[in-house]
This record gives structure tokens, C-alpha cells and sequence, in this order.
């Protein structure tokens, strides 16, 4: 399993590294929310629209808690293989997420 994260220098790989991954989100984000808004799937490919809502309250990209609320939309390339996720690639705007973080 891979997962690879605009935020992340390196691809996430296995399900300890998925955990330490969350681990760090919900830090910076414990009140993080995700809607899945839309899903296109073709065999073992499969596209997922969504939105986040979270309070930053830890670090993030290497930066302080700021106590801001974000909202962002991205999108989820996910590849299966043998009924299971193979490789996840997240896609949303981190220049528009500092941004709105107020952080430059």
C-alpha cells in the first residue's frame, strides 16, 4: 500500500505508516471532518470528490497550531488490487491551505 499526500515528503507506505500519518492530521486537525461528495469508479480505478472542515489546533507543514478553521476540496486517485486499496494519491491546493491558514 502507497499514499501519497501533497503534505508528505515521501509516499506513505504500509499500514503503520497510514497510521502515524493520521496520527499527525488528527493532531493538527482532532476535529477534522471529510464528506465524500461523489465517487467514479472503472474496474480497479476509482475517483473520490470530498470536502474537509477542521480547526488547525497543531502543526502542520511544519508550522504552529493557528487556531483557524479551514475548508478545502481535493480529490483521491485510488488504484485496487485483490480487493484492496494497492495506491491512494490525495490532489488538493497547499498554497491555497496556507493561505487561508494565514500562514506565509
Amino acid at each position: 500500500f502507497h499514499f501519497v499526500d501533497p503534505t508528505t515528503n515521501r509516499p506513505v507506505i504500509g499500514h503503520d505508516g497510514l497510521r502515524r500519518y493520521a496520527q499527525v492530521m488528527f493532531q493538527a486537525f482532532p476535529d477534522a471532518h471529510f464528506d465524500v461528495t461523489d465517487v467514479v469508479q472503472d474496474g480497479q480505478k476509482e475517483v473520490a470528490n470530498w470536502h474537509f472542515s477542521g480547526t488547525q489546533h497543531g502543526p502542520f507543514m511544519r508550522r504552529p497550531g493557528t487556531g483557524s478553521r479551514l475548508e478545502f476540496r481535493g480529490i483521491d486517485w485510488v488504484e485496487w488490487e485483490d480487493g484492496r486499496v494497492k495506491r491512494n494519491i490525495t490532489f488538493y491546493d497547499t498554497a491555497l491551505i496556507l493561505q487561508r491558514l494565514g500562514i506565509d
